[in-house]
């Protein structure tokens, strides 16, 4: 009777653990493509961008790029300080990502 009984709960047991973990995995492995399609988007963004800067005469560095929506906030060093210059920057950002670029 008692070997029964821890027979229960051995089973009752596994079949609480194993629900409990697909209930765990079961969103993460739903949402993995979203989440990679995300950083591979990201990461052709910086190559984007990068690409454009190596380009220009100042030949800034990218610091952090942000992505919100259809708007990417660059931080880059040393920001061209001629305007000219930072709205022409700027405007071939924005053609090559098709994003809106605010350059900080």
């Amino acid at each position: 009777l008692k070997q029964h009984r821890n027979r229960r709960w051995f089973y009752t047991g596994t079949i609480v653990v194993l629900l409990l973990g697909s209930a765990a995995i079961l969103p993460l492995a739903l949402n993995y493509g979203k989440f990679s399609s995300g950083v591979q988007f990201q990461t052709s963004i910086y190559q984007k961008v990068g690409q454009v800067l190596v380009h220009s005469k100042s030949s800034a560095i990218i610091r952090d790029i942000s992505i919100q929506g259809n708007a990417a906030f660059i931080t880059i060093d040393p920001v061209p300080i001629n305007q000219l210059e930072k709205a022409r920057l700027k405007s071939e950002l924005e053609h090559t990502t098709g994003l809106q670029i605010f350059l900080k």
